[in-house]
């Protein structure tokens, strides 16, 4: 009896339970249950009717739906979305019962950032974002190393940021990236490594041979010895070191190439070449010159690299105009030849050159100055000399003015179309030496030389009379005439006559200059006084250039001198009447 009301129980037991649902709605697992902003997270647990619908929500919003398996059981995976930190519910609905039940468990949301690439050089744009911050948070810092490289930063309404740094100065390898706000601590922030890769960068990056390169290098070792670098095969730095951050820097010169891109690459005693990437400098061909100003007719060198390996049918250029053709590059797209420079005006002109496979407009130019330039013939001579002048390098068609000194010396001469012009003048009057020869055009262009007037002075002349120690005149003021020998000279000569009272002649009594004959007269207001006197005269030609003084001549003037006279006189007639007055007396 008790077995058989033990199986009725165990029946009803067995009915009741398939009657009802196996579970009520629920969660079994949410995994984690603590993560970042995209976190991806599990939930599994079951609802009350199979294959079913089923909702799953964080917070108040729909996350994701699904339907639940025969057994009623609820697995599935949703990313975390855009929130702010700390706690989240993540719960489980049926909608199918009614009213709908629901189960559900805390997330905790944490800071977190994220790079947008994990490794680079120094100086590459890297952006930095947050997630899980608090709403609004503001005064958010971004660090490198624990240093501060970006500052008020504020977080949108659901604890979200972004922003760019530029990688600082770094030596290779791992660097923290952490960040912070006015509610978020570093500690709250897992932090996050940034590899910092070897760099090297040119300035320029093109350019012709024997260009001047400025080569830097970032991301290396800290102060890493023993650094090269090489362009393509060849090393062009050697023994250079960097600095505790691992950067350096170094300059070469482009070594001989043909015209392409060509590779610049570094390495150290801990940086494998490997490691560096490539830098590329593309060689241009380009002419040079040695010279870069001067005057038609001079001779200079052009030189031409980065042309194609042994081209030929190179020709160069002065203004579009071809100056020398049939040069042939070598191996490294090198040459070298001499040229003058043509006829041609004043200022700038452009140097070009060509190949059978390098275009004119590929080459980069060189530039010429020319400035003007005159040449006379003789360059010395006398005055009246006639000289022949030519110029170059003046302006085109322009009239010009020829000045000798300060004076024009010619009239009526311009220049041609290519700036060139001659002319003539005769040599004026001016003193012995070096004068200023000038040309110059109605563009302010300009040119002088030197024109040397003959400074040999003429012979001193004799002394003729009056004869030394002559004496003139007997009695009171006297003219005299002086008279020297006759001198000559291909400029003309005059004379310079000189009386005085001293034999070193200290004061002057009498000076004529400009004297045309060989002899000067005293005139009555010249005339001298009785006494001693002493004269000397020099020749001075057209050029100013002086003889010696004649040596100094004496001549005297009177017999006697008027007080001499005047005395002998008196008593001449003192005498004359004693005379008369005794023959009276005597003959009563």
């Amino acid at each position: 009896m008790r077995i058989k009301a033990l199986s009725l129980l165990l029946l009803l037991i067995l009915c009741l339970t398939m009657a009802a649902p196996v579970y009520a709605t629920g969660l079994t697992m949410v995994s984690p249950n603590t993560g970042a902003v995209g976190t991806t997270v599990t939930v599994t647990g079951g609802i009350n009717h199979a294959v079913n619908t089923y909702h799953i929500y964080w917070d108040t919003t729909l996350i994701t739906s699904g339907t639940s398996a025969s057994d009623k059981s609820v697995s599935t995976a949703f990313v975390i979305p855009e929130s702010v930190k700390g706690s989240h519910t993540i719960k489980l609905t049926d909608p199918n019962d009614h009213p709908a039940t629901e189960d559900s468990r805390p997330f905790t949301v944490t800071p977190a950032i994220s790079l947008s690439v994990p490794e680079g050089a120094v100086g590459a744009t890297l952006t930095v974002s947050g997630t899980g911050f608090t709403a609004n948070e503001g005064e958010i810092k971004v660090l490198y190393d624990a240093v501060e490289e970006k500052t008020g930063i504020s977080a949108n309404e659901y604890g979200s940021w972004s922003t760019s740094i530029n990688v600082p100065e770094s030596a290779s390898g791992n660097h923290i990236i952490d960040a912070s706000g006015e509610n978020t601590t570093t500690t709250d922030v897992d932090d996050l490594n940034f590899k910092v890769t070897p760099e090297i960068s040119l300035d320029p990056i093109s350019g012709g041979v024997g260009t001047s390169i400025a080569v830097t290098g970032s991301g290396f070792a800290a102060s890493e010895t023993n650094i090269y670098v090489t362009y393509d095969v060849t090393t062009v730095v050697s023994n250079t070191s960097a600095n505790p951050k691992g950067s350096w820097g170094a300059t070469f010169v482009v070594p001989t190439s043909k015209s392409g891109s060509h590779t610049v690459d570094a390495y150290g005693a801990s940086t494998l070449a490997d490691d560096v990437a490539n830098a590329s400098f593309t060689v241009s061909p380009t002419i040079t010159i040695d010279q870069a100003s001067g005057y038609v007719g001079d001779a200079i060198n052009a030189s031409g690299s980065g042309f194609a390996q042994n081209e030929t049918s190179i020709q160069v250029t002065f203004d579009g105009v071809a100056v020398k053709t049939g040069i042939t590059a070598d191996a490294n797209g090198s040459w070298t030849s001499p040229l003058g420079i043509p006829e041609s005006v004043s200022g700038s002109h452009i140097i070009d050159a060509s190949g059978q496979t390098t275009p004119a407009t590929e080459v980069t130019d060189a530039s010429f100055t020319v400035s003007p330039k005159i040449e006379i013939n003789p360059t010395s001579g006398a005055i009246d000399e006639n000289i022949a002048m030519s110029g170059n390098g003046f302006g085109s068609s322009q009239v010009i003015t020829i000045k000798y000194d300060a004076a024009q010396v010619a009239t009526g001469v311009a220049t041609n179309a290519k700036g060139s012009f001659t002319s003539s003048f005769r040599a004026p009057k001016s003193s012995g030496g070096d004068h200023a020869v000038t040309a110059t055009d109605a563009a302010a262009n300009s040119a002088s030389t030197t024109f040397t007037m003959e400074s040999t002075p003429p012979t001193t002349p004799t002394p003729l009379s009056p004869e030394p120690g002559s004496r003139i005149g007997f009695i009171g003021e006297t003219t005299v005439t002086f008279d020297w020998s006759d001198i000559t000279d291909p400029s003309g000569v005059s004379y310079i006559l000189e009386i005085s009272q001293e034999a070193a002649f200290s004061t002057i009594l009498l000076r004529k200059e400009g004297l045309t004959q060989s002899q000067y007269a005293l005139t009555d207001a010249e005339a001298l006084d009785s006494g001693d006197y002493y004269w000397r005269m020099k020749a001075v030609d057209g050029a100013q250039n002086a003889s010696d003084w004649t040596a100094a001549q004496v001549f005297h003037i009177g017999a006697m001198s008027l007080w001499l006279f005047v005395t002998i006189a008196v008593l001449a007639v003192v005498l004359i009447v004693v005379i008369v007055w005794r023959i009276k007396k005597v003959w009563g």
